[in-house]
């Protein structure tokens, strides 16, 4: 036995699918609760990103696919998910396509998501 417990990766919603983050974040809590995984909240984080920071485009121009600050708001979710470190601990790279202000609260919201949506639950 190897003690791997596989992280879900339930994509990001669709550019003005404000329902389909929820469920599909909600169909792999369905599948781990049959298999032991964690699942990372991504849907829920881009969720409250959006309402958060409109400005912030999230999307590719096809609508579907992430920008490049997008990427960064899911590597920045699955970093304080593996490392148990805080998102809002990690420095500010003047080459993010993002603002350090906008960073920042980044990091806030995944906290706040993983406090309220833990992605691997504890038995």
């Amino acid at each position: 036995m190897l003690g791997i417990t596989p992280i879900l990766f339930p994509e990001h919603p669709q550019r003005g699918d404000s329902k389909e983050g929820e469920a599909v974040y909600k169909l792999h809590l369905s599948i781990s609760d049959k298999e032991t995984s964690c699942v990372a909240p991504i849907g829920l984080v881009w969720d409250n990103a959006i309402a958060r920071l409109p400005e912030v485009n999230l999307y590719h121009s096809d609508g579907n696919h992430a920008s490049d600050a997008g990427h960064l708001l899911t590597a920045m979710t699955f970093y304080e998910i593996i490392t148990g470190e805080l998102a809002d601990t990690l420095s500010y790279s003047a080459s993010f396509p993002i603002t350090e202000q906008q960073h920042q609260v980044f990091g806030q919201i995944i906290t706040q998501v993983l406090t309220e949506h833990p992605a691997c639950q504890t038995t």
